[in-house]
């Protein structure tokens, strides 16, 4: 997955993914293929790359493949994990006009983000982690669930932003070298794990748990990181906890 501030300088650009699987696009070549026979798909429109492995659990039928989009287009969507109170969210949605194509829980992130933005997220539960591309306002938005169940990495220079569940992904880019980072091994050594947003490597870094990013794609810098509100009070988490039971006993793997 990637995100670039121009084409202008891009003659051809070939992005891998996972070391499985790559797609060469001339500029301005909008595509969404399969590219491996283990189901890996990309889109791709002018600066901007969705890819997208599916472990189908929820609606396996092709019509809910990923990269996703909404009826017009105009919104794609990458999601890593579920959403355990998808069913009570389409009802609302459809009861709002909403015409869905799939039973999936990630087609209900993209209305539910055409319905309150980026504030959908206080209404999703479960573990995920999700870019989300917004052709209108020309915007990438990066959203990771409350306890960081879903991973998701990224690296960014003046040039590209790469960003994946797994730090080999990014790896893939020959932007990017795998260079380790010795504050990160510090905190590797001394916690047994790296903590807060750092990796192992030089430059890459993870979307911390409860956060959310939002970057414009002609400055290429983030507009928006911030901790999502909203988050469950000490005093309510027996009733929440009560209440995620219940919604996981009846998905098909709880």
């Amino acid at each position: 997955m990637w995100f670039r501030p121009t084409i202008r300088e891009l003659p051809q650009a070939r992005y891998a993914f996972e070391a499985t699987g790559s797609v060469n696009l001339a500029p301005g070549e909008y595509t969404i293929r399969t590219i491996s026979d283990d189901g890996l798909r990309v889109w791709v429109d002018g600066p901007v790359g969705l890819g997208s492995r599916r472990l189908a659990i929820i609606d396996l039928s092709p019509r809910a493949h990923m990269p996703m989009s909404n009826e017009d287009g105009s919104l794609w969507i990458v999601l890593n994990g579920e959403i355990y109170n998808f069913h009570e969210l389409r009802r609302d949605l459809i009861g709002k006009g909403h015409q869905f194509r799939s039973n999936s829980d990630t087609e209900t992130i993209l209305h539910l983000y055409e319905e309150e933005g980026v504030e959908c997220l206080q209404r999703l539960r479960g573990m995920f982690a999700f870019a989300l591309w917004d052709a209108k306002r020309q915007t990438l938005f990066l959203a990771r669930d409350r306890l960081g169940k879903k991973p998701l990495y990224y690296y960014h220079d003046r040039n590209v932003f790469l960003f994946a569940s797994e730090p080999k992904a990014i790896l893939q880019d020959p932007h990017v070298r795998a260079e380790a980072d010795p504050e990160a091994i510090h905190h590797y050594l001394t916690y047994g794990y790296v903590p807060g947003a750092h990796s192992a490597f030089r430059g890459m870094r993870k979307l911390p748990p409860a956060h959310r990013r939002r970057d414009f794609v002609r400055r290429l810098r983030p507009r928006d990181i911030r901790r999502n509100a909203g988050l469950t009070r000490p005093s309510h988490l027996g009733k929440s906890v009560g209440l995620a039971v219940l919604i996981r006993a009846r998905l098909p793997c709880p």
